[in-house]
């Protein structure tokens, strides 16, 4: 007898909450800290099969669930989360934090009061797990150089650096973020970007 089965229909619903502050030290150099909030439930219908025999696992794996030969099958329509997979899948828990930042910014001054450049350097910390999908278990240090073109009603913003990551003892990923803003109302501000991570 060879036990197997299939997921289909997978949903996951993920809401993340991040706590953060920030404390100014001097006029451009400022500290921070970010810890994400997270809380995750994913929900499938699986069917478990019991196959006889060799060749009733190859016409499963030939036809799925529709093989007519299939004995035993169970339908769980439940959320993975409170359904008893052997090893315990999440175990029942749908919420944990993800990684600490804290982080240190610091501005170069400059002339043109509309554009800025400075640094930020990073430093992750292994609250989030990796078992749990809100983060990495490892210790980790990012670098970045930051620069932007501010307006009254329009802005460009860019950073990019690297990320070290200490399990691994290289310089593991290239981050790249740049976005526009527009502010056609003061205290409202829209903007559009993108984040990219290149992995050696």
């Amino acid at each position: 007898t060879a036990p197997t089965g299939t997921s289909s229909a997978v949903r996951p619903d993920i809401y993340v909450v991040r706590l953060a502050a920030r404390y100014p030290i001097l006029d451009n150099l400022d500290v921070g800290f970010s810890l994400p909030l997270i809380t995750t439930k994913t929900s499938s219908r699986y069917v478990a099969q019991v196959l006889q025999g060799q060749n009733e696992v190859g016409r499963f794996v030939n036809q799925g669930v529709n093989t007519p030969e299939v004995e035993g099958n169970e339908l769980f329509d439940n959320p993975l989360d409170q359904i008893d997979f052997p090893g315990g899948f999440r175990e029942g828990t749908n919420f944990d934090v993800g990684n600490l930042v804290i982080d240190t910014k610091v501005g170069i001054p400059l002339p043109s009061d509309s554009f800025a450049l400075g640094g930020r350097l990073e430093l992750r910390l292994p609250t989030g797990r990796e078992d749990r999908f809100t983060g990495t278990d490892t210790t980790g240090i990012r670098m970045f150089l930051l620069a932007s073109y501010q307006q009254e009603y329009f802005g460009a913003y860019f950073s990019g650096g690297y990320e070290q990551d200490f399990s691994t003892n290289q310089l593991s990923n290239g981050v790249v973020s740049a976005s526009v803003t527009a502010s056609p109302w003061e205290r409202i501000m829209f903007e559009a970007g993108v984040n990219a991570n290149f992995y050696v």
